[in-house]
């Protein structure tokens, strides 16, 4: 209408005033101005705009107080959600920060309640315990490993100086050896020395005894012809036999003082070699011969035969003194340990030629033998099937380092030779 006012008519033909309920009308409708009429079948509502206005502004309050409400429930059930689930986790994740920082693996989150919350702190806290528990072990893993660790390095530092005391013991004892060695081969070489000189002093013996001999002659021959010159019966013939006599006394006596001199010179010769530490030219023929010759003494009652077969162009500039002292405990060792009094016709034979760069010895018996248990050890200290009589062992050493160390060359036993022992010498 003019005032903005709502006039609602509603026609139905069967209502009347008698049969319509105006009261029960107005009670279902809004709490607004309104006025309802029945007229001629129709139903009249008239609202007014200040009802309408006054029932939203009534509706509007009371949104605004169900909003508030709910809002205030939901901030008091946050609260109560914080309460009851932010802080328990919150204070859950404090107290792992600290035993994070700090390594306090005995602090144990006090249970709040017993329910899902309280199931989590008391797997926490398990958790925590089984931490606690390997941390514990690992220190003590830790602990027991250090000590073993120190105990370990103790050891090494005992160890240390154990070894280095060995060590210490060790080089006395190598130094030992060493001048125990030095004091052996000096020993071999005034033993072979020994057996030159008693040769020697042999073979000497029959040409100055002739010599001594021959110069017997000389004087009772002089002595016969002063005699008859001074009785003045001296004749033709007694003169012409004194001369003869003393020219073939006088030829003996050259021919045995010049043996004798020979004789000497080669004593003296590979007397001064087996001292000397030098090297020097000479023909190794001549040089084997004669040092077979200083063992013809102790060879000439024995029934042993020394042949030599080597090439006269054969020149060597070597230690003749080493040379001869391992030629010499060959030879020994073949009169020692190969001929026994048994053996008859024995055989010795020093045989060498030239092999490219190399000079070859080979030294053979036809004695007994090596026997096969020593073979391999031939060369090693002590090695010996002789101790019983006397033997060291130590010869055929020595001649191995001889050889090795100061030829420059080497030695081997010939095990498939089964005539006697061979040796096989290579000097370069």
């Amino acid at each position: 209408d003019k005032n903005r006012n709502i006039i609602y008519k509603y026609k139905h033909n069967h209502i009347d005033n008698n049969n319509f309920d105006i009261k029960f009308v107005s009670s279902i409708l809004p709490k607004i101005k309104s006025e309802i009429k029945v007229k001629n079948n129709y139903i009249i509502i008239h609202i007014s705009n200040y009802g309408i206005l006054t029932s939203i502004k009534s509706s509007v309050l009371d949104i605004l107080f169900i909003d508030f409400l709910i809002t205030f429930l939901v901030y008091f059930i946050i609260l109560k959600y914080q309460r009851y689930l932010t802080y328990p986790i919150i204070n859950l994740s404090n107290i792992a920060k600290i035993i994070a920082k700090q390594g306090r693996y005995n602090i144990r989150a006090s249970k709040i309640y017993d329910d899902e919350i309280g199931s989590l702190y008391e797997n926490f806290n398990f958790m925590i315990e089984k931490i606690e528990l390997s941390t514990q072990q690992r220190d003590e893993a830790e602990a027991i490993s250090q000590e073993h660790q120190l105990h370990l390095e103790t050891l090494a530092s005992e160890l240390e100086e154990r070894v280095f005391t060995r060590t210490q013991e060790l080089e006395k004892t190598i130094n030992t050896l060493k001048q125990t060695q030095t004091q052996l081969i000096e020993s071999e070489k005034m033993s072979a020395l020994g057996n030159l000189v008693a040769g020697v002093a042999h073979e000497v013996n029959t040409p100055l005894g002739n010599s001594i001999t021959a110069s017997s002659i000389f004087d009772q021959e002089i002595m016969n012809i002063n005699k008859k010159l001074t009785n003045q019966n001296l004749t033709q013939e007694d003169l012409e036999y004194f001369l003869s006599t003393i020219n073939d006394s006088n030829k003996i006596l050259q021919s045995n003082l010049e043996r004798a001199a020979e004789l000497i010179r080669t004593f003296k010769r590979i007397s001064i070699d087996q001292i000397s530490e030098e090297k020097r030219d000479f023909n190794l023929k001549e040089y084997i011969d004669k040092i077979v010759l200083t063992f013809q003494s102790e060879i000439k009652h024995k029934d042993i035969k020394i042949l030599s077969d080597v090439d006269e162009k054969i020149n060597l500039n070597t230690y003749a003194g080493a040379l001869s002292q391992v030629l010499a405990n060959l030879i020994q060792n073949s009169i020692f340990h190969g001929f026994s009094k048994d053996i008859k016709n024995g055989i010795i034979n020093i045989r060498s030629f030239k092999s490219g760069s190399s000079v070859i010895i080979e030294f053979s018996d036809n004695g007994t033998g090596v026997k096969d248990k020593i073979k391999n050890s031939l060369f090693e200290p002590f090695a010996t099937t002789a101790r019983n009589r006397g033997g060291t062992g130590l010869g055929l050493n020595i001649t191995y380092n001889l050889v090795t160390q100061k030829l420059n060359g080497s030695i081997m036993l010939d095990k498939s030779y089964n005539k006697g022992a061979k040796f096989i010498l290579s000097i370069s």
